[in-house]
């Protein structure tokens, strides 16, 4: 028994069997200690953008980056396979920069290196990234909401030195969006860098002492009312690559005295575009002849243009949009061409100098507020396809006289004669003054034959 014993001893001794107590730490051997990263150099765009690189561990890791350019998204893990994410911003460096991200794992008692290397920006790329700009009191201004009208990059910074500002994007601006620089009362001038294609709608509206802009060759498109009501604005030079344009850019631009664009005429007074006229420069003009060939004058183009006292419209115009000549104070007469076939909503309102219209033939609809407020108008006369008058389209207006060609009484809406008193006369058709007579609103005036 004896010996069997001491055999017995001898075979676990082979085999290895300890007799150690099972709550010694496990010993781990130095073998199976690693960590590893792939790749281990990064080489990142000057612009801003995400990477990454994979982490093998025998143990947990964690991973930093004292540059404060470099974001690490994950920053730790357990034992394993892991893949990081490293966010990298829009370099304004002309020369290259670097970075080091370590990661280490304590218990496995090693440490690693990523070396990222951001490129240099060119010195074109960096100036694209600039907008420069002056004011009357020399402090910077910013847009209103400078988060996403520039539809992406955002302000870098923003500095009013040696007489003028810079704002430096985080990217190349594309474009400069909806009421990016409106109603500043500071800004002076503004000059945009070659890489924006878009001035957008509103992108300038409003700004009192705005004298220039300077627009960059590459500009593609400029948008509906991009520089409308900047009263001292003078004169604007629009980038032969401009391909599209909206609805009044310059509506509202009393100083206006020349518009330089391949879409100008009449010695840069008039701006058509798409056989539309979208501006007029009316500095010093008292007449303004639409241009021949102009089908459509678009929403507010004349508009406020108080030193007009004459518009000539050509034959084939068919519309004068919304608006179009509201509060031309000084405007005495306008013929209208026999190829009209619309008249916008209030598009003369407010013309106090108006005192008669004859209005097209063609015209079915006179629409709402269309010579609204205009206080020296005393005659009208209405042609006989019109089955409708809006709301307000005479209001406010000194009617003596309306003759109205429509064998039926056209439909009235609220207002449509305002104030005029009963003693307006309104002459008609003979076989129709009983319909008048009857009909709303028409009742209400002393109705006579057309003679």
């Amino acid at each position: 028994m004896k010996r069997f014993l001491m055999m017995f001893a001898v075979v676990l001794a082979v085999l290895g069997v300890g007799t150690a107590c099972d709550d010694e730490p496990e010993v781990v051997p130095e073998e199976k200690k690693f960590l590893e990263v792939s790749p281990a150099t990064i080489n990142a765009k000057d612009m801003a953008g995400e990477y990454t690189f994979e982490v093998k561990a025998s143990h947990a890791w964690t991973a930093e980056c004292e540059s404060d350019w470099v974001k690490v998204r994950k920053i730790w893990g357990p034992e394993g396979t892991h893949t990081v994410t490293v966010a990298v911003e829009t370099t304004q460096e002309t020369s290259k920069r670097t970075a080091t991200i370590v990661v280490s794992s304590e218990k496995a008692e090693l440490t690693k290196q990523v070396k990222l290397t951001q490129a240099a920006v060119s010195a074109e790329r960096l100036e694209n990234r600039k907008i420069y700009y002056t004011t009357t009191d020399g402090k910077t201004i910013k847009p209103l909401n400078p988060y996403n009208v520039f539809n992406g990059p955002t302000i870098a910074s923003n500095k009013y030195e040696n007489g003028q500002g810079v704002m430096t994007l985080t990217s190349e601006v594309i474009e400069i969006g909806t009421f990016a620089f409106s109603e500043f009362e500071t800004l002076v001038s503004m000059k945009l860098p070659k890489s924006v294609k878009v001035v957008g709608y509103n992108t300038f509206l409003g700004n009192p002492n705005m004298t220039s802009i300077e627009l960059n060759e590459g500009l593609e498109v400029i948008d509906v009312m991009a520089f409308a009501r900047c009263p001292k604005l003078t004169v604007v030079k629009i980038p032969q690559s401009v391909t599209k344009m909206g609805m009044a850019p310059f509506a509202m631009c009393p100083a206006l005295e020349r518009i330089e664009s391949k879409f100008a005429v009449g010695e840069g007074r008039y701006l058509v575009y798409n056989k539309e006229l979208i501006a007029f420069a009316p500095a010093g003009m008292t007449e303004c002849v639409v241009p021949e060939g102009v089908v459509s004058i678009q929403q507010e183009v004349l508009k406020e243009c108080r030193e007009l006292t004459s518009v000539k419209l050509p034959e084939g115009l068919t519309r004068i949009e919304v608006s179009s000549l509201r509060n031309c104070e000084s405007l005495q007469a306008i013929e209208f061409p026999a190829s009209i076939t619309q008249l916008g909503m209030g598009a003369f309102h407010g013309c106090k100098s108006l005192t008669s219209v004859v209005l097209p033939e063609k015209l079915t609809v006179v629409e709402m507020s269309l010579f609204e407020g205009c206080s020296s108008l005393a005659e009208v006369e209405i042609g006989s396809k019109v089955t409708l008058i809006e709301g307000d389209a005479f209001a406010e207006c000194a009617l003596t006289t309306v003759v109205c060609k429509a064998a039926t009484p056209p439909a009235t809406e609220w207002n449509t004669f305002g104030n005029a008193p009963a003693e307006l006369v309104i002459k008609v058709p003979a076989a129709s003054v009983a319909a008048y007579k009857a009909a709303e609103c028409w009742k209400d005036y002393t109705i006579v034959a057309i003679e």
